[in-house]
């Protein structure tokens, strides 16, 4: 039955088409009138002469689509945060197809009075687990340069938590890095943060949208457990040639973009490389040795009036010690990806064809001073094809695709290396109904299969719903079933996370697998003040965790957490307070523990003020400790008994005995205060922006990583002051 549902789906979709071709099709794109660049999230809202309504938000390419329209009068309006407002009105009859693209003029009232103070919040939240993210959110929070970076922002939602200053590990209300799937332009990351947290590989000048799903996500998206990133980057301007320039003590940046056919083709390169190993001690007065960057290009063009075609590509480098010193705990990795998409929305159907393809790379060591040194090798290729149809007051989205993955890794580089293979196929169908009175329901269903592993077919239905009881009150759920069918491993004994190798299920283990439920509401009593709280509950199921006596166990487990989200704005001042509670428990047939990432509290207080050319921000963050398993001690391995060695002489390899229960420690509350200033100059052909920045301002020890075989604690990064400036050319 699971093998002929697909074909079923198809057979209905098709028989479905014919009465639905008669009625009329409204479909275009809405850009920004003076840069052509296209605009995510305008509100196109169509209102029928009598009384009917209708409503869509452009998507991550700034377009949109009606289909079943019955003949009539409509009323075509546009609305966007810091545009002028577009209407106008359509005559539409049986069988018409329309294109129409719909270029919105900045507003300068808007911009000073709306767009400033409010668009530039921390984040724009959405229902169920949802946080859409724009450029200009990625710029609020503190941060030692003027770069802007989605690592910022990311930090500052509730169910969001890091191993701190240093490591580039993102924990999504209670899974592991794993456990997210990270996609730019349909492309998959690996690892998508630096070695320094304040950066990933997604600078906010290359960002058109970021949606985050920290549970609850759509049958679109599979093969983790846990949470997805979605990164969409901006195409470069057809109209004309612009970029810009910045320098700081952390990091350089490079952006240059502009038409290689006016209003048909475009490109746009970005190149970031850190400094901070050459000045560090000159600043803060100790050797900060990390080196990191990541070149990022891509090009867009169109293939017809509504086509295009767009190839992208991406590399980040990270290497550095841990320790601080040189040529002891090194670590290093490095990410590639490649991919290319293409897109057509017809004009003779409310239908638009996404097809996809990516390859991507990631590579990583870690050398400790007195232990095995680790290696871990990931590539990854693969590809979908993907239909979405519009009908009157429906989407639906169905679509098929595979990936292969290979997997080298060896946890001593002195051993032999494991290499391991995966592939997975899928087939998903979704969509989303508006059934009026502010009620939208999205089922949606998955299905995976892993040959390579020779696993039966996995069936995930998914739920999301919302109803918008009314312009104060928005409630809204989710639910899901997700399976995984590739793990991370980590050194328990390694107090701090700093090193994963990425593996597949051993054969003769079940598939992992989580069930998410999530029940939120969002107040809003005055057009200043929001307030979110949303609930979750993840159920997990043939976990397997590397434990240092006993290799791979799997385990059971279960996350609890409530997110609060509260903002206020009201010119000139925007602030945000946002507090998560997350609990997990994992359990094994020897014993019931906390994983290493549960930090069961974390807060964090955001503020900005903005008044003409200056801007101050602060952010204050609050984490509880996080479980670690102790240490009874270190002795000197000497390997099997060998008549021929001399064991008085010999020296071994350093080892350290965890506990046998695994877990039972718990690091240091972690808690740090940031502050910048920024000024504007404009210079005419261009704006200058100073920044001047203070990173921990109280200069706390916040713990990071223990070196047991070295009995040295190494800390987060200390007081770090920054000046900073950016030159933009638009």
């Amino acid at each position: 039955m699971l093998r002929v549902l697909p074909a079923l789906v198809l057979c209905a979709l098709c028989l479905a088409l014919p009465a639905q071709a008669q009625r009329a099709v409204l479909s275009g794109a809405v850009t920004d009138a003076e840069d052509g660049q296209e605009l995510v999230g305008v509100n196109v809202i169509l209102n029928r002469e009598d009384g009917q309504q209708f409503g869509r938000a452009t998507d991550g390419d700034g377009r949109f689509a009606f289909g079943g329209l019955l003949p009539g009068r409509y009323a075509v309006t546009a609305t966007f945060l810091g545009y002028d407002a577009y209407a106008d009105t359509l005559d539409l009859a049986f069988g018409d197809r329309v294109m129409l693209d719909i270029a919105l003029a900045p507003s300068e009232t808007a911009m000073e009075t709306v767009t400033v103070e409010t668009e530039r919040t921390a984040a724009t939240s959405s229902p169920a687990g949802l946080v859409q993210l724009r450029p200009a959110d990625l710029a609020v929070i503190p941060s030692p340069d003027l770069s802007g970076d989605l690592a910022g922002v990311l930090t500052v939602q509730p169910g969001i938590t890091t191993i701190g200053d240093r490591g580039g590990q993102l924990y999504i209300r209670g899974g592991t890095p794993t456990q997210n799937l990270v996609l730019i332009d349909g492309m998959r990351l690996f690892q998508p943060f630096h070695i320094v947290g304040f950066y990933s590989a997604f600078p906010a000048e290359i960002v058109q949208q970021a949606d985050i799903y920290a549970g609850g996500f759509g049958a679109r998206y599979g093969g983790r457990i846990s949470s997805v990133i979605d990164v969409k980057t901006r195409n470069g301007s057809k109209q004309r040639f612009g970029g810009s320039a910045s320098l700081a003590p952390f990091l350089t940046s490079v952006r240059v973009e502009g038409p290689i056919v006016p209003d048909e083709a475009s490109f746009v390169l970005s190149v970031r490389e850190s400094v901070v190993e050459r000045v560090a001690e000159q600043v803060v007065g100790e050797a900060l040795p990390y080196r990191f960057g990541d070149a990022f290009g891509k090009l867009h063009f169109f293939t017809g009036p509504a086509s295009f075609v767009s190839l992208t590509g991406l590399r980040t480098t990270d290497a550095g010690t841990i320790s601080g010193l040189e040529d002891q705990t090194r670590i290093d990795w490095t990410n590639e990806a490649l991919g290319g998409r293409f897109f057509y929305l017809p004009t003779s159907l409310a239908a638009a064809l996404d097809v996809t393809v990516n390859y991507a790379a990631y590579r990583s060591s870690f050398a400790p001073d007195r232990a095995p040194a680790r290696d871990a090798d990931v590539k990854s290729f693969g590809g979908q094809f993907a239909l979405a149809y519009f009908l009157e007051r429906a989407d639906v989205r169905l679509g098929f695709g595979g990936q292969t993955l290979q997997f080298d890794y060896t946890f001593n580089r002195r051993g032999p290396v494991r290499r391991e293979r995966t592939t997975e196929g899928t087939f998903f169908v979704e969509a989303d109904f508006d059934l009026g009175r502010g009620v939208r329901v999205e089922p949606g269903l998955r299905l995976q299969t892993f040959p390579a592993q020779q696993r039966d077919i996995s069936l995930e239905p998914r739920l999301r719903a919302s109803w918008t009881a009314s312009p104060k009150l928005t409630l809204s759920s989710a639910f899901g079933l997700y399976r995984q069918e590739i793990i991370g491993l980590n050194d328990e004994r390694d107090i701090g996370d700093v090193f994963t190798a990425w593996a597949s299920i051993p054969q003769n283990e079940p598939t992992p697998r989580a069930l998410h439920a999530i029940l939120g509401a969002e107040v809003r009593p005055t057009s200043s003040f929001a307030l979110g709280v949303e609930g979750y509950a993840k159920q997990l199921d043939a976990m397997q965790v590397l434990l240092a006596d006993r290799g791979l166990v799997r385990s059971n487990g279960e996350v609890f957490g409530l997110d609060v989200r509260a903002s206020w704005r009201r010119a000139p001042f925007n602030l945000l307070a946002t507090y998560g509670y997350s609990a997990s428990t994992y359990r094994n047939a020897r014993e019931e523990y906390r994983p290493p990432h549960d930090r069961r509290h974390r807060l964090n207080l955001v503020g900005e003020f903005r008044r003409g050319p200056w801007r101050l921000a602060t952010r204050w963050q609050l984490a509880s400790g996080r479980p670690f398993t102790r240490l009874i001690g270190v002795f000197d391995d000497l390997g099997p008994p060998d008549a021929g060695s001399d064991f008085l002489t010999a020296e071994g390899t350093p080892t350290a005995i965890p506990e046998t229960t695994p877990f039972r420690g718990l690091t240091p509350a972690y808690y740090r205060l940031d502050v910048s200033a920024e000024r504007d100059f404009d210079l005419g052909l261009a704006v200058l922006t100073l920044q001047a920045s203070v990173i921990n301002t109280t200069d706390r020890a916040n713990f990071f990583y223990y070196d047991a075989l070295r009995a040295d604690r190494i800390d987060q990064f200390p007081l770090i002051p920054s000046l900073g400036l950016r030159v933009a050319f638009e």
